[in-house]
């Protein structure tokens, strides 16, 4: 039985009922009671008999209790106006190939992303677009997802559908770390970056985020998951995200700029960009420098009748992931930026003439142990992106151009 019971008699809904439902049948239970308007979501779960009642006396007519049925009338909430919504299309990016070739990299490989440049150039737009080219969530990604939706406060009752998209969660600079992990009274509520599970958290205008929000997200990222502690206990909730971040290269935003000049001192520009700690940056893949276009590069990409479509896009992501499957599944993974670091030194290691560039960089300094592993992952989703098993020199080559330098004041 659950729900909320008022004193009238009436039971209530609640968070929560997926996950509930789901324990129960793991736990040998072969029906449940719930209130009626939980009863579509508790339906999601197979192989379990759900029961929707109004009122607490449909519970004891149940049982055989001779009681006089009271019915429950529920007030309509009047119809909200539907808004037509334009589908987005990663076709819809001008001028910037090399940029939507990271994201389909990105997107193939789980990888995290950060795209530094001017505003106005489509940070925003592309990382809007990248749900577009993902594949669609498992029937277990689905279930997972949408049960951390069910238990949130602030999302409540999920309906009838299991959630079969990757979610995009992208907030404001000025959500603290509270709101981004998780929290409150009595049992935590899971945060925004566990409502980003199995899809991708934006973090737009990075730097302006408080430092404690953005160094909340490290555990997260090592582990695929948040741990909250409270004096009633421990919770934990999964948080396997995909970080794409976008900033400017300076306050002012002008640093890359062509045409304007930007006003912000050496200092001002340090400052800003040290806001992305180097513990942080080295848990991103790629890291994208997105020049803006002039006038005539505009009209020029605008006519081009050859830019990959979304549709097209995905396919191909959807085929490197198959390809990357079959081999990782070997070593119990399927997406390779889950791959730990010691199977890529052990099962997975590429030969040692293919690695040379990447060695050269580690004995430089130019790359941290955890960016050369990192570069592996990348490699490893290029050559499956060419439909290949086995990773080349000139994969690697690729993916350490695509990793960056780690002073991101070479961008500005």
């Amino acid at each position: 039985y659950l729900g909320e019971l008022g004193l009238d008699g009436s039971v209530r809904p609640v968070n929560g009922v997926l996950p509930a439902v789901l324990t129960a049948r793991r736990n040998g239970f072969h029906k449940v009671i719930v209130p009626m308007a939980n009863l579509a979501e508790a339906a999601l779960v197979n192989d379990i008999d759900c029961v929707g009642v109004r009122h607490l006396t449909n519970v004891l007519r149940m049982h055989g209790l001779e009681v006089d049925e009271i019915v429950v009338t529920e007030r309509e909430k009047p119809a909200e106006p539907q808004l037509q919504k334009r589908e987005i299309d990663i076709s819809d990016i001008h001028g910037q190939a090399s940029a939507v070739e990271a994201m389909v990299i990105a997107a193939a490989g789980g990888h995290h992303l950060l795209m530094v440049g001017p505003p106005g150039v489509g940070k925003t737009m592309m990382a809007e677009r990248m749900t577009t080219i993902l594949p669609d969530l498992t029937l277990e990604q689905s279930l997972e997802t949408t049960a951390i939706h069910s238990v949130s406060r602030t999302r409540g009752q999920v309906g009838a559908n299991l959630i079969a998209r990757p979610p995009f969660e992208a907030p404001h600079h000025t959500a603290s770390a509270t709101s981004l992990v998780g929290g409150g009274a009595g049992v935590p509520s899971p945060g925004i970056i566990s409502m980003a599970h199995n899809g991708i958290l934006f973090l737009d205008e990075a730097p302006e985020f408080q430092t404690p929000a953005l160094e909340s997200l490290r555990q997260s990222l090592e582990s695929g998951q948040v741990t909250i502690a409270r004096s009633i206990g421990i919770a934990r909730y999964p948080a396997q995200f995909q970080l794409i971040m976008a900033a400017n290269p300076c306050p002012c935003g002008l640093a890359m700029s062509a045409n304007r000049s930007c006003v912000c001192t050496s200092s001002a520009k340090i400052r800003y960009l040290n806001r992305l700690s180097g513990p942080l940056l080295d848990r991103v893949d790629i890291r994208l420098k997105v020049q803006s276009l002039n006038q005539a590069q505009l009209q020029i990409a605008r006519d081009r009748s050859d830019r990959i479509s979304s549709a097209e896009a995905k396919e191909r992501v959807v085929r490197a992931r198959h390809l990357l499957a079959s081999r990782l599944n070997k070593v119990g993974y399927s997406i390779v930026s889950h791959v730990p670091s010691t199977i890529l030194q052990t099962s997975l290691r590429p030969q040692r003439n293919v690695t040379a560039v990447l060695d050269s960089a580690l004995r430089r300094g130019l790359v941290s142990m955890r960016g050369y592993d990192r570069c592996i992952r990348v490699g490893l989703t290029i050559a499956a992106l060419d439909g290949r098993d086995e990773i080349s020199a000139a994969d690697l080559d690729q993916s350490f151009l695509l990793r960056g330098s780690d002073n991101l004041m070479s961008a500005a």
